[in-house]
């Protein structure tokens, strides 16, 4: 959020940062804006910050950990469905967005994101390394496609569990080595996406013009609303309920979605919509109400993870989330990975699994 301010001033002269000047200058980030950045981080960290005086109980969806053939067959039943999201879709591997469908990618970005909640839900070593192949395979579809947002989650989410484990981790000049080397390698998927040069200059410009060139839409937004709207309706918010419904179920939906969230006041040159558009055109200045139901949710799942191992595995899935959500995606993303995603569905694929099998275990001890 505040990035963009400082790319304007410092890198007024790079050509690849220089096609956003014409949209945005300096001057978009006064002082309402920083009271904006301000609102949100002190609303989450009020609904955050109570919820961890809380107790709770063990959670019923630890059934399962310690079951040996229930999290193979879920594991396996994934990479069968990995496998069937891109057979007979012409597929055609690094063709970055040329290629780019929406029903090859909605399933592997879901298989992907389940993968590593799994991973860090189960504790046996081969049911792991199972999941983990999963994550490399989906991970390498995804990236030879150009989209890197749930690589990155994932990625993220597994150097969360690796350091909840072994916190010496953090003073091993390997490991920032380790992490810079994964930054720049994301920055260079960026790169190769939009066919430029792998120079330092460049890489610096595109790791810098995502917030820049996302910023932008919030200067067009306040800019065509003729100021910061009072009111809002949560359009979006309804339109990530619809997103829940898997693609193959109901094929029109994004078509739908689209329909609902239009507004031609949203203009983004750059394809991207900022944090403030997103705020402000669903709840207007009401928009710390949200962050402090947020901050109650991770509240929430992060006491619940000192008692669970479900909830510690989503806790991990769901905490790279927010630096996009404060960043770039909209709600209609967002709410989808957070709740259907990384809760909702794991939640579904455990109970299920809990049933069949504790009844099948109950019928042979019978």
């Amino acid at each position: 959020l505040i990035s963009p301010y400082f790319t304007l001033v410092y890198f007024a002269d790079n050509p690849v940062l220089s096609s956003a000047y014409k949209f945005i200058d300096p001057s978009f980030f006064d002082t309402r804006y920083f009271l904006d950045c301000t609102l949100i981080a002190l609303s989450w960290f009020f609904g955050y910050i109570p919820v961890q005086k809380i107790k709770f109980d063990k959670s019923s969806l630890d059934k399962i950990v310690k079951f040996k053939k229930s999290p193979l067959i879920l594991g396996f039943s994934l990479l069968f469905l990995l496998l069937f999201s891109v057979t007979g879709k012409g597929v055609v591997i690094f063709s970055g967005y040329a290629s780019y469908d929406i029903s090859v990618l909605g399933p592997s970005a879901t298989i992907l994101f389940t993968s590593v909640l799994f991973f860090n839900y189960f504790q046996r070593s081969c049911v792991r390394r199972v999941f983990f192949i999963i994550f490399l395979l989906s991970s390498f579809l995804m990236l030879s496609l150009g989209s890197r947002m749930f690589f990155v989650l994932g990625v993220i989410s597994l150097f969360l569990a690796v350091l909840s484990a072994n916190k010496k981790i953090l003073f091993n000049p390997f490991f920032y080595l380790l992490l810079l080397g994964l930054l720049a390698f994301v920055v260079w998927i960026g790169l190769w996406r939009a066919g430029g040069d792998a120079s330092s200059e460049e890489l610096v410009a595109v790791f810098l013009a995502e917030p820049l060139f996302t910023s932008v839409s919030g200067a067009t937004y306040i800019e065509n609303m003729g100021g910061r709207p009072l009111t809002g309706l949560p359009v979006d918010i309804f339109a990530s309920v619809i997103n829940f419904i898997p693609t193959i179920v109901f094929p029109e939906k994004l078509e739908l979605i689209s329909n609902l969230t239009y507004d031609p006041n949203k203009y983004s040159p750059f394809g991207a919509s900022a944090l403030m558009v997103n705020i402000y055109s669903n709840f207007g200045i009401f928009f710390p109400v949200y962050f402090f139901a947020i901050g109650i949710f991770y509240g929430y799942l992060r006491k619940k993870a000192k008692y669970s191992r479900f909830y510690l595995a989503v806790y991990f899935s769901v905490l790279p989330l927010l630096m996009f959500h404060f960043f770039r995606d909209g709600f209609i993303t967002v709410i989808k990975v957070l709740f259907f995603n990384a809760f909702i569905l794991p939640a579904v694929i455990v109970i299920f699994l809990s049933f069949i099998f504790h009844k099948k275990s109950k019928l042979q001890r019978s």
